[in-house]
């Protein structure tokens, strides 16, 4: 399964992939469970509580970074690490 979140590739090119150790089918049917059983609404509200407490705690103790007025206007580069 996290081959195919990873890549976003088809089932079957996921089985492929894991040299096809488990079948496509097993994994759609455990994925099903999952969803039944709430699995990835967890884990969604977990990495929601993870970047609040990290990121946006950053921003919140610190500021958001001040571009750089060095630079000229028409540069783009990436944003700054945080």
């Amino acid at each position: 399964m996290l081959v195919r979140l990873v890549t976003g590739c088809s089932w079957e090119d996921a089985e492929r992939l894991c040299d096809r150790k488990v079948s496509d089918t097993a994994v759609r049917s455990r994925r099903d469970e999952w969803v039944e059983a709430g699995v990835f609404e967890a884990m969604m509200d977990e990495a929601l509580g993870a970047y609040e407490t990290t990121v946006l705690g950053h921003v919140r103790r610190h500021g958001v970074p001040k571009r750089d007025r060095r630079r000229s206007d028409k540069t783009t580069s990436a944003p700054p690490p945080i």
